[in-house]
């Protein structure tokens, strides 16, 4: 299994939003990840949409985190970017008839999740990017 690209720049965008301590336009934040600036909207709309960024608007406007990170797990950053990791239709009950390999699905989206709800951005910060 391989996460997009989206999963990987809405993290480090939250990670570089909240080791700015400050309110980050667009530009920058897209300088410092190497991506385009529309790529990034994208990125941030649904970060937004789920509440994990705010933006200001204006002159000195940007992006901020709309709560501290020791408050905002991975998992929340994640799945909205992953389609919640709906790996198959097992995994959200639309198995068709008899599926036996639902259990393997199911269990896997569970340990997927326990992971990432038990990483804080915080704890990305702390790390600070390094293994």
């Amino acid at each position: 299994m391989k996460l997009s690209a989206r999963a990987k720049y809405g993290l480090n965008a939250c990670y570089y939003i909240a080791i700015s301590n400050e309110i980050i336009s667009v530009q920058n934040l897209a300088d410092k990840m190497k991506v385009s600036n529309g790529y990034l909207e994208q990125i941030i709309g649904i970060l937004k949409k789920h509440k994990i960024i705010e933006a200001q608007r204006g002159a000195q406007g940007g992006y901020f985190l709309t709560r501290k990170p020791n408050e905002i797990t991975v998992g929340e950053i994640v799945r909205p970017l992953e389609d919640d990791f709906k790996l198959t239709d097992c995994v959200v009950g639309e198995c068709s008839g008899n599926c036996p390999s639902k259990i393997v699905w199911q269990k896997l989206y569970e340990g997927i999740n326990i992971v990432l709800d038990n990483i804080t951005l915080q704890d990305l910060i702390i790390n600070g990017g390094k293994k």
